[in-house]
């Protein structure tokens, strides 16, 4: 989307005079106030939960589907926090007429709609905030609030009710990829990390007689080496030893893109020894071993690789159990799933996965920013009511070997990559996927991998270079501001 930060800071400022931070719709009670959470909460996964009494119960959420799609979907096996705590929200405050209500907007749409809607003085109360959509721009642009503004009505300092040694919420990583200005900007719901694995076609290796991913695990020598070699041995006429976008630029072990928590600002990573030494194995793999599937098809590994097709992928736990059950569907071959490997030619040691973390912000201009802050807290607090209640009994409990559990808890700590540049101007979808990933990625070629990153190195910096100025831009007029109000 191109110069859409400065679009968004135009929109902001020229209806900066008429634009609200929310009143919280009457919501000024002080949660810190003992018995402020009275009211109990009911139904499946409700317990120990309480919730305030509110004058505006109405909430508003903007995601890409609408609730008939949540209600659909929802599987009581493995059931969705937002699902539940939405039931229960519209139960306590029936009352009231309380709802939290869907405002659905599709993703290429999305950025427009909170300016626009900010830019007049109202926007959804709770807006998504991931690294595929929304973060760091949408904090850029002055279309979030901190978090920690309504901490008390958040709980934010709360231990998890079902383990007090652990905090409610995750804030290590939101301290870490969610900081904007000093401050959260992000709520992570959920306790766990989406981090990736290698989910691998364990009646291939059986045929092949090669010796699998989680078997090398366990000897220590599952490493980017091996993983090659691997790879390649699993290659033949028709099938690749590994597939999927997974090894695309921005789900490397390393960022492209940097983000300074204290000025803002963002650094373009790609210079860096230790990217373009990734980049460079991943295209050995591709285009010199040709080891991974090589043209457009690897798009379609969700519904190929189930059925039979290549030997290796890698996604997230969610995904593996999206294969197994596809296959066991077509009553077709059995997976396994393992880390993902040690990058050795950089000297690690230990895996670096790419993770996915979603998480809730804050409109600056929402309505009911309390209600948002107290909804927030609910989902969170049944999120980790279905985490215990479902504990030994998940799907993956009961469909994983006892050797995967035990892969599954030894890495549970170890560190991840999240990615932010899709975050950051066009950079995602006009400049990488458009031009640096079809390069490299759908055809065979010739071209060296410095030279595909060269090609686009300046029409990425330039991304940067203007991010960077709505920052400067957005710093500037909330500190004239300021001055203006103490000085008033």
């Amino acid at each position: 989307m191109k110069r859409v930060l400065c679009a968004v800071f135009a929109l902001v400022m020229l209806f900066s005079m008429t634009a609200c931070t929310g009143s919280g719709g009457g919501n000024e009670v002080d949660p810190t106030v003992e018995g402020y959470f009275s009211l109990p909460a009911s139904g499946e996964y409700s317990d120990g939960i309480m919730l305030p009494q509110l004058e505006d119960a109405h909430v508003t959420v903007m995601m890409s589907i609408d609730w008939s799609n949540l209600e659909s979907t929802n599987n009581p096996d493995d059931p969705y926090a937002q699902y539940l705590a939405t039931l229960m929200w519209r139960d306590v405050y029936a009352s009231q007429e309380g709802d939290v209500e869907i405002i659905t907007i599709t993703e290429d749409k999305m950025t427009d709609y909170v300016a626009t809607q900010t830019a007049s003085g109202t926007a959804p109360d709770i807006l998504p905030a991931n690294y595929d959509l929304t973060y760091p721009k949408w904090s850029a642009a002055g279309l979030t609030e901190s978090i920690e503004k309504y901490a008390g009505h958040l709980q934010l300092d709360a231990k998890n009710p079902n383990n007090p040694e652990e905090d409610l919420y995750n804030h290590e990583l939101m301290d870490k990829y969610f900081q904007w200005g000093g401050e959260s900007h992000g709520a992570i719901t959920l306790a766990d990390v989406d981090r990736n694995f290698i989910v691998y076609n364990k009646t291939k290796f059986e045929r092949a007689g090669q010796t699998d991913p989680l078997t090398l695990w366990e000897k220590g020598e599952w490493n980017w080496t091996n993983f090659v070699k691997t790879a390649k041995a699993m290659t033949n006429d028709t099938d690749f030893g590994f597939t999927g976008w997974a090894l695309f630029p921005y789900f490397a072990p390393y960022p492209m893109a940097a983000l300074d928590q204290e000025t803002g600002k963002v650094t373009l990573s790609i210079d860096d020894t230790k990217y373009m030494r990734y980049m460079t194995e991943v295209y050995n793999l591709y285009q010199t071993e040709k080891a991974a599937r090589c043209d457009y098809s690897l798009q379609s590994w969700s519904t190929l690789f189930p059925a039979g097709t290549d030997a290796m992928v890698q996604t997230t736990a969610a995904g593996y159990k999206r294969i197994v059950e596809a296959a066991t569907r077509m009553e077709g071959d059995t997976f396994g799933i393992a880390p993902v490997p040690v990058f050795d030619p950089t000297g690690e040691t230990e895996s670096i996965a790419t993770a996915t973390l979603w998480a809730y912000s804050i409109a600056a201009a929402a309505e009911n920013p309390i209600g948002a802050a107290t909804y927030i807290r609910l989902e969170t607090l049944v999120s980790r009511n279905v985490q215990a209640t479902l504990k030994g009994n998940t799907w993956l409990d009961k469909n994983l070997t006892e050797a995967e559990k035990a892969m599954m808890e030894e890495v549970k700590d170890d560190p991840v990559c999240v990615e932010m540049i899709r975050g950051i101007g066009d950079c995602y979808l006009g400049i990488v996927d458009a031009q640096i990933v079809p390069a490299m990625y759908y055809v065979a070629t010739q071209e060296s991998v410095q030279a595909i990153f060269d090609s686009q190195k300046s029409a990425l910096q330039a991304q940067f270079d203007e991010f960077n100025a709505t920052v400067e831009e957005v710093a500037a007029e909330a500190a004239a501001k300021a001055e203006a109000e103490n000085a008033g």
